[in-house]
């Protein structure tokens, strides 16, 4: 549980971490607060952001879903960065 406590505290810094991020992140985490708890025989009522029908591991799956997203936007920034610098260091080039 702390390793996911630790985890949704990294993603909630990270200025790249988007809404979607965001809520499943929570999601997630709020699955292991409940299953932990009831480990210990403590009940704990779901958050309302768990909504009828998600599971733990579709939390899960929407949270790789969203990070993906996030890695996907980040790297489509830094080729068009890439991009436009190679395309003006070109240009330099033969402008010599």
């Amino acid at each position: 549980m702390a390793n996911v406590l630790v985890a949704y505290e990294i993603l909630m810094a990270n200025p790249l971490t988007t809404d979607e991020l965001r809520k499943a992140a929570y999601k997630v985490r709020e699955f292991t607060t409940v299953k932990a708890m009831s480990v210990f025989g403590t009940s704990v009522n779901k958050d309302s952001a768990i909504e009828p029908g998600d599971t733990y591991q579709s939390s899960i799956d929407e949270l790789g879903k969203a990070y993906r997203q996030v890695v996907e936007e980040q790297n489509r920034r830094r080729d068009s960065m890439l991009n436009g610098k190679s395309q003006k260091t070109i240009l330099k080039l033969f402008r010599k």
